[in-house]
C-alpha cells in the first residue's frame, strides 16, 4: 500500500501534502467522491451506504482503502483514523461503521445479509451521489 512512514511522520505528511482533513472529515452534507480505482470506489460504497460519506477523506488518508482492513474494522481502526485525521466521530457513526465492515466480510463470504445497509457496489447511488467532475 505505499511506504511505511512513522506515526509522526505520516501526521506530518498528512497534514502538509493534503491540506485540513478535520474539516473536509465534517462536512456532512457533501458527497462521496467516486475515483477511477478499485479502492476508490470501494471506500466510497463502503461509507455512503452507511451515510457517513463525509469520512471519505479521512479514511483514505490514514489508509484504510482496502477491502481487508474495512471487514475487520474495530474501535481501535477508528481510534487510529480519529487521531490521525484529526477529527472525533459520534459513538454512533463508529459502531455504523463496525457493522457496515462486519456486513462487508459476510458479503465478501457469500453469506446473506441481516436486513441491514448493504455494502454492495449496486447500492453505491444510495444517500451520496458522487461529486460532479
Amino acid at each position: 500500500m505505499g511506504c511505511l512512514l512513522s506515526k509522526s511522520e505520516g501526521k506530518a505528511a498528512g497534514a502538509s501534502q493534503h491540506g485540513d482533513t478535520a474539516s473536509s472529515a465534517k462536512r456532512s452534507n457533501e458527497s462521496c467522491s467516486v475515483g477511477t480505482a478499485a479502492t476508490d470506489d470501494l471506500v466510497s460504497t463502503f461509507l455512503s451506504s452507511i451515510s457517513l460519506c463525509h469520512y471519505e477523506e479521512a479514511f483514505r488518508r490514514a489508509g484504510y482503502d482496502d477491502r481487508s482492513v474495512l471487514v475487520n474494522i474495530s474501535e481501535k481502526d477508528i481510534a487510529d483514523i480519529e487521531a490521525f485525521a484529526g477529527i472525533t466521530l459520534p459513538p454512533g457513526h463508529k459502531k455504523r461503521i463496525i457493522l457496515a465492515g462486519e456486513r462487508l466480510g459476510r458479503e465478501s463470504s457469500g453469506e446473506v445479509g441481516d436486513g441491514g445497509y448493504s455494502v454492495a457496489a449496486s447500492d453505491a447511488g444510495g444517500a451520496c451521489p458522487p461529486t460532479p467532475p
